[in-house]
């Protein structure tokens, strides 16, 4: 497989035309049809935007590329990706502050 067929997939399994696709992953309809058509490589950069609009994380759609089936559930809603990015960029005393607030608010 490669990436320009699991873009389109999920494109169209989305129902999403490139246009749409472009404006969720903030480039040009025109490079969607690229990538899609294996005629422009895509960056690091680009390929984060586009699994950010499937909302999957990068590696997934790269393994996907590669044949490997998914490997998490995807995400609920928008903000969780926001959530799990910010959590992640924060250091280890603001983390484990995180995790006891959650635990307060289960109660």
């Amino acid at each position: 497989m490669n990436l320009g067929y699991i873009i389109r997939t999920l494109r169209e399994a989305r129902n999403w035309s490139q246009d749409q696709l472009a404006h969720e992953a903030q480039t040009t309809a025109a490079t969607v049809s690229r990538i899609e058509n294996s005629k422009q490589d895509t960056t690091v950069e680009l390929a984060g935007k586009l699994a950010a609009a499937f909302q999957m994380p990068a590696y997934e759609l790269i393994a996907m590329a590669e044949g490997y089936e998914r490997v998490s559930e995807p995400l609920s809603v928008p903000e969780e990706g926001q959530l799990v990015d910010a959590y992640r960029r924060m250091d280890k005393n603001k983390q484990q502050a995180v995790l006891q607030l959650m635990e307060w608010l289960k109660r």
